[in-house]
């Protein structure tokens, strides 16, 4: 038997046109599926998921929108081709020509052309411009070296400083012991801790200091959990190469590291990352609607706080989402990121509310939903069957 019919062939043009975002148009689908995933932070926050279901932190679109402004600290994000062509920019220049590639690199509109709404903001996170300024002064003084040689020339009067901070907190180690461990075993051996690491800050045999070492090693001094939290606390206010310059200035003097590997950790902390609203290691989920993007440095500060307790450390937080959601938005409707994130902006306002417990009630973004596209339709004759 054979059946004639016509089957309609859809070929559907890929590229929307940008600038009729604002035309008065149908909205589009949402391929988001609707399953819950439940967490609590206590028995009266209980928040039901319905974002992108399994969208994995690499995969979040938001991070690829161009020149987006982290939500809790304001400044333009970049991703990791970014980095590497502002990386080589940098390894490549001595001197004046140095100076002048670090200094383009303080103001975002060099980068965002944005003269005319923007206003002069560094792409350096805080510490890296300490590091920066202190760069750019060798580079003058010293035309023939490169970015590794300057590091490594300002390592040695760093190191007299980082170890001034180092043994503030050592000693203050040592004043809290000697008031809480009552144990005197106990109490023995954590001096004996302490004066060996006091040796390794000042160089004296053959191990060298290390951070992570030093907190392992005090991490289960004493049997009484109250005094051990006190002593973790204390701890960690050993300065790092991602919170103080001198660390930094020691750190990659020490490591020999290329103009270029160094240049990198310039722009590092600047790069967009996903955070998880829910922290991820307490029950949160990873869907779309659990996703905001934040930069490196921001992201790595909440750790796994919870969002309502982090948010009340961020200044202006709630005017600060909304116009990343605004932005968000508007890269939807330029047609930046793919239909699954239609409602995005709308979830993350309700995921937001629920977080809060009501506290924060984000205003949605304005939205003018970007063109669906064109169709060229034909007529196909079916197959004989």
């Amino acid at each position: 038997m054979k059946l004639n019919f016509n089957i309609i062939k859809i070929n559907t043009i890929k590229n929307i046109n940008q600038n009729s975002k604002y035309q008065n148009v149908s909205k589009p689908v949402l391929f988001s599926d609707m399953k819950n995933d439940v967490f609590e932070k206590s028995m009266i926050n209980e928040v039901s998921f319905r974002g992108k279901r399994g969208c994995s932190e690499a995969n979040f679109e938001v991070k690829d929108i161009k020149n987006l402004r982290c939500p809790i600290c304001g400044q333009v994000m970049i991703d990791k081709n970014q980095m590497e062509a502002y990386a080589c920019d940098i390894a490549s220049k001595r001197g004046e020509d140095l100076k002048k590639a670090l200094e383009f690199y303080e103001d975002e509109r060099n980068l965002t052309y944005d003269w005319e709404n923007g206003e002069k903001r560094s792409l350096y996170r805080p510490v890296i411009q300490e590091v920066v300024n202190c760069v750019k002064k060798s580079a003058v003084e010293h035309p023939n070296m490169d970015l590794a040689g300057l590091i490594e020339l300002n390592g040695k009067p760093h190191m007299e400083n980082l170890i001034g901070l180092q043994m503030v907190v050592v000693n203050e180690l040592l004043k809290y012991g000697k008031e809480n461990i009552e144990d005197e075993k106990e109490l023995l051996r954590f001096k004996n801790i302490l004066d060996e690491y006091k040796n390794r800050i000042y160089g004296i045999g053959e191990e060298d200091f290390k951070r992570k070492e030093f907190i392992h090693a005090v991490s289960n001094i004493t049997s009484n959990e109250k005094v051990q939290e006190g002593i973790d606390e204390i701890v960690k206010k050993l300065p790092t190469s991602t919170n103080d310059a001198n660390s930094f200035f020691v750190k990659y003097s020490k490591d020999k590291r290329t103009s270029k590997a160094i240049a990198r950790q310039f722009f590092m902390r600047s790069i967009a990352t996903t955070e998880h609203l829910h922290p991820k290691s307490k029950g949160g989920v990873n869907r779309t609607d659990n996703y905001i993007c934040d930069c490196a440095n921001c992201n790595e500060q909440k750790a796994n706080v919870y969002f309502d307790d982090w948010q009340k450390t961020i200044p202006n937080i709630k005017e600060k989402l909304e116009q990343y959601l605004q932005d968000v938005q508007d890269a939807y409707d330029r047609g930046e990121i793919s239909a699954a994130y239609a409602n995005y902006t709308d979830e993350i306002v309700d995921t937001v509310d629920k977080l809060t417990m009501g506290k924060i009630k984000l205003k949605p973004p304005i939205k003018a939903y970007r063109v669906e596209p064109e169709r060229n339709c034909e007529f196909v004759e079916a197959e004989e069957y």
